[in-house]
Formats: structure tokens, sequence, C-alpha cells
């Protein structure tokens, strides 16, 4: 039995009040000013759930008849209402806002009947009973205190509307043209909730961050495929929230302190804002690196940067003018050459220069053409000669194509399938229908795959999709020539073994050569003492 407090009283009265026109909202606060903030989220989601107004449509109540004896064929008993929000409410909260969410919450669900009670939950946008669905979810979130609870809870809800627009989509019934918004609503709340934790707990959040935007991309890009053109705006939008919210778990998880410039997917700058360089790493000094002769300022590392003269591939966000490293890796290749890769900005004022995220570069003296602003762009060139070229840009993708690029961890040979860790977390891709390609355009199998998890190679599985709930990958392309394989590393290792030795017998010529000549002047020095007696 639940006891009424005073509360729920004012509650109960100025519902019935403000649907009866007697008050409105802001009358109702105004005369209880010590119970404002408890009660406008409250009064604001009652007073706008009115299901009654709109009847149930018989494709509803269908779906709704379905779910529910697919529930009793699971031997699954339908809760009362009441029972409902109490399972959900078991929580350690103060007695106040417990009370208040159980009152209006029942409120809300008793105003539906038979049914619609337990189906409302399946109600999709547009329906009668999706305001209590909606409303339900708000309590929810009233209700849950903890940042871990709230992001799980804010991911749920993410992948709900995604999951509703695929029910409308089967359905053939036109989309929700507010499901990018809706998603990004619950994407953003959830990397807030991140925000709000230790970094050591965070990183896992950041892991399942990336799984679900990433699963949530590919029921969106495969939606894509079959939606007519004209429909397909609200879809693209979430799609593009969907990506950058893998984007910033991504540089959150290699750099937690990026999540204090509070990065929203709805921020369209994230995209051209990636920066990748290739080079030395010549100097540290402060926030200011110098990476083949380029200075890149404000660096933010939440690591030690690695020594002066290493080569390195630095993968790096830029917001609000700072340079957020979320990954420094080691390069075997020796060069004198920087590569960099990042969005132009426009030239200098002497137009010597082309601006690369904030990094002044020669003007290369391959091309006269001027990029437009924004346009993504790759250079390599060579500081002390100042000559600077544009590199081969990559040919355009199809924009709803879905991919993920991290390190390769483990082939199952049985399976067909390989584990690339990204922000922490593996995901497994099925690769029987993909095409496996090296950097240099070669066909590669699993078993030249296996050797690379040592070195953890990075490795990209491009045209994504889900089928019988794994992913699967049309293609997959690693970032190593298939050259160089173990009889190249044994060349190597032979060259280096044959350089060493060279330079032990010029060493020891050297030596004999120092020997004759010491001894050379041991004998003139004797010759010149026997002149003197």
């Amino acid at each position: 039995m639940i006891i009424v407090t005073k509360k729920e009283d004012i509650l109960a009265d100025c519902i019935a009040d403000i649907q009866s026109g007697k008050r409105t909202l802001e009358e109702c606060l105004s005369a209880y000013p010590h119970l404002r903030d408890e009660l406008k989220s409250l009064l604001e989601i009652a007073t706008s759930i009115q299901p009654e107004k709109s009847p149930p449509t018989p494709e509803f109540k269908q779906r709704a008849r379905r779910r529910l004896l697919e529930a009793m064929a699971e031997d699954k008993v339908t809760p009362a209402p009441w029972r409902v929000v109490l399972d959900w409410l078991r929580m350690p909260v103060p007695r106040g806002v417990f009370s208040l969410a159980v009152a209006i919450t029942i409120l809300f669900l008793t105003a539906a009947s038979g049914t619609a009670v337990y189906a409302y939950q399946y109600s999709l946008p547009g329906e009668a009973l999706y305001p209590v669905k909606t409303g339900v979810e708000k309590i929810q979130l009233t209700v849950t205190f903890e940042p871990e609870e709230r992001f799980k809870l804010r991911s749920r809800l993410a992948q709900r509307r995604i999951d509703e627009v695929v029910a409308q989509s089967n359905a053939g019934r036109p989309v929700s043209t507010a499901v990018g918004q809706s998603v990004a609503t619950q994407l953003d709340g959830a990397i807030k909730e991140i925000s709000k934790v230790s970094s050591e707990t965070a990183q896992p959040l950041l892991g399942q961050l990336v799984q679900t935007t990433l699963r949530q991309q590919i029921a969106i890009g495969q939606m894509l495929e079959k939606t007519p053109e004209g429909d397909q705006t609200a879809l693209d939008q979430a799609l593009d929230v969907t990506r950058r919210g893998t984007l910033i778990a991504q540089v959150a998880h290699g750099n937690n302190a990026f999540l204090a410039t509070a990065p929203s997917v709805l921020d369209e700058a994230l995209e051209t804002a990636q920066l990748r360089l290739e080079g030395t790493l010549e100097s540290v000094e402060g926030g200011s690196w110098t990476v083949g002769g380029l200075l890149v300022k404000n660096v933010n590392a939440s690591s030690v940067a690695p020594p002066s003269g290493s080569n390195v591939k630095i993968e790096a966000v830029v917001k609000n003018d700072t340079v957020f490293v979320s990954k420094v890796e080691p390069k075997e290749k020796e060069t004198e050459n920087v590569r960099i890769q990042g969005s132009f900005e426009g030239t200098s004022s002497d137009g010597s220069a082309w601006i690369v995220n904030k990094i002044p570069v020669t003007k290369p003296d391959n091309t006269t053409a001027t990029p437009a602003p924004g346009s993504q762009l790759g250079m390599e060139g060579n500081t002390k000669s100042n000559t600077f070229t544009v590199m081969e840009t990559p040919a355009e993708t199809d924009k709803n194509e879905v991919k993920i690029s991290g390190s390769l961890v483990e082939v199952d040979h049985p399976k067909e399938s390989i584990s690339v860790s990204v922000a922490g977390t593996n995901m497994q891709i099925n690769v029987s229908q993909a095409p496996i390609k090296s950097k240099d355009g070669q066909t590669m199998t699993l078993a030249e795959l296996q050797p690379l998890t040592e070195k953890r190679e990075d490795v990209q599985a491009k045209g994504l999709y889900l089928k019988e709930g794994k992913i699967y990958a049309k293609e997959v392309r690693v970032a190593v020539e298939k050259g160089k394989s173990d009889k190249d590393e044994r060349d190597k290792d032979k060259d280096d073994d044959d350089k060493k030795a060279q330079k032990v017998e010029k060493t020891d010529k050297d030596n004999k050569d120092q020997g004759k000549t010491e001894t050379g002047k041991k004998s003139n020095n004797k010759d010149n003492k026997d002149d003197d007696d």
C-alpha cells in the first residue's frame, strides 16, 4: 500500500486543475514555491500525456496483442501497472522523489486500460500511448542518480529510438523525423554521465559506447539502403550523430581530458577536427610538439610523450584551439619526411603556407589548385628543403557505409572472424564474405593475418552489416604491405647483421691502421733518437 503524502495531494490537485483549465502550470508552481523544482518537471510530463484524445490504431492493437501473446507463451505474468513502476524504482532514492514519481507514473498508467497498459512500451512515435512511453522514461531518469546507471539507461534509450524507426520502416510507415535529435539527446546525456566519473571508471563505459553506437550505425545504414532517397534526411542525421558518438568515445578513451570540453554528437565540426601526423618527434617543450619540423601548439596528451628522436604516428582532435592527442604509436619506418592529414583552413597571410588544423605547412609544389575550406587534405614533405606535395586522397565512399578502425588482436579461423580492439573493447567481425587486402592492394588470408596480432597491426573493416545478430564486413584493409613477410623480416635482420659486421670490420681496420700509424711514429722517433746520438 502506498501512503499518499501532502506532496502527492498537491501534485494530484495541480494536474486536475491544469487539465480542467482552472489553473496554469505557472500558477500551480507559484502557489507552492517550496516545491517548485520538484513539481515542475513532473507536472510537465503529466500534463503533456493525454492518450485518451487519440485512440490506438488497429495496427498498434495488433502489435500489442501479439507482444502480449508472446509474453504469455514464455510463461510471463503481465504485472499490474503499479507493480511495473515499483519494479523499476527498486533503488535507494529520497523518499519525496520516490513517492512523487510513483504517484505521477500510476496516474498516467491508469489512464490506459487492458492490454494497452502492458503494451504502451511497444508504441511507436505518433501512436496514442507513445507519450506515456516517453513519460515513463523521464520518470526513470528522474529517479536514477548514479552516473554509471544513468549512462546505461541513456544508452538503452538511444537504442530504443533506433529500434522504433526500424519497426516503422519494417511496417512500411514513414520514420520519425525527430529520430536524429532524439538519439542525440540520449547520446549526449550518456557522454555527460561519463564525464562525471573517474577516468578509470570511464574507460569501460567509453568502450560500451563504441559498441552501442557502432551497432546503431549498422542498423541505420541497413535501413538507408531500402529507404527512398526523399525520406532519408532524418536517418542521415541519426547516422551522423551515432558516428560522432563513436568518435567522441575513441578520443576520450585515449585522452579523458577531452570530456571536459563537453563534446556533443550534434557538433558537425568534430568530423573535420581530426588530425593525423607521422614523422620524427624532434622536441617536446610544454604544450608544444615539433614533429618532422611542423610545430604543433597547445597539445594536450594524457600520457608522457615519447623521447625526442622517436618516429611516431599521432592521432588527435582539435577543439577549442587545443590539440587533444588520443593516440601515439611508434612508427618503425625511418624517414626525414613528415605526413599530415587534416582539414584545410586556408592560407597564411603571405600565401606561402597552407593551414591544416591550425598547423602551417609549406604550400605544395605539385598543385596550383587551392582546396575549399573544410576539405580533408593529406600532405607529405620535408621542412628542411621546404618541399611538400599533396598526397593522393582516397576515393569517395558510400556515405551510408559503416566502417571501424582499430588494432588487430585475434584471428578465429573456425569462425572466420577477427577481433578488432577499439577504445579498449574488442569487436568481433565475421570476414567470411570479405576480401582481405594489404596496404599495397594484395589479397591476404586469415593465416597471413595471424602473425599480425602480435604487433596489433592497424586494421579497418568496411561495409559492416548485421546478420543474425553478428557483425559482418564486406572488405578488410590491413595497414601492412604483404611483401613485408617473415622472409622480408629475415632479410632485414640479415641486412642489419651485415651492416653490424661491416661496421665491426671497419672499426677493426681503423684500429689496425691506427696501430700501424702509432708503430710508424715510434719507429720514426727511434730513428730520430739514434741520429741525435
